[in-house]
């Protein structure tokens, strides 16, 4: 596969062996062996963690992926392509759109994030409610594929 650092492409060649780990289960009493990193997706595909393993070897080694990564990093290595990102908070609805309107219609990548305000991880009715105000999860990454139509208020 092509990954991209400085404007440059690099082939990284990676085989479909994965790694694991044997870790202590202290439920069951006794060892287990576990997938390091990313597991296979819902419908049995492997294709992250091979994913994760070509970027593991890009960047060195498993460590220096261990810290969660950048979604918009992530893309540009992918991709190769350029990115740009914008702060929003201070943004009327119709500035956000716009934005988003002339991104799309230059087919460009998008990539947002629902930002959550600072809390007390520790305390359960905070944690409880971890959806903002249209109902998108706090603190998780968006991709936006396009859209359909375009409103007053939504895009789709």
């Amino acid at each position: 596969m092509e990954m991209w650092s400085g404007g440059q492409p690099t082939k990284v060649v990676v085989d479909d062996r994965l790694p694991f780990l044997k870790k202590f289960d202290a439920m069951a009493m006794r060892d287990i062996t576990v997938l390091l990193g990313a597991g296979q997706s819902a419908n049995g595909a492997w294709w992250l963690p091979i994913l994760e393993k070509a970027a593991a070897k890009f960047w060195g080694n498993y460590e220096r992926l261990n810290h969660g990564g950048n979604a918009f990093e992530a893309y540009q290595q992918l991709t190769g392509y350029p990115q740009t990102r914008y702060d929003l908070k201070d943004k009327s609805e119709t500035d956000i759109l716009d934005i988003i309107k002339t991104a799309d219609d230059s087919q460009h990548v998008m990539v947002g994030r629902a930002m959550e305000p600072v809390i007390n991880r520790m305390d359960p009715m905070a944690m409880m409610d971890r959806h903002d105000r249209h109902g998108l999860k706090k603190d998780q990454m968006y991709t936006f594929l396009g859209h359909t139509h375009w409103n007053k208020r939504y895009f789709v």
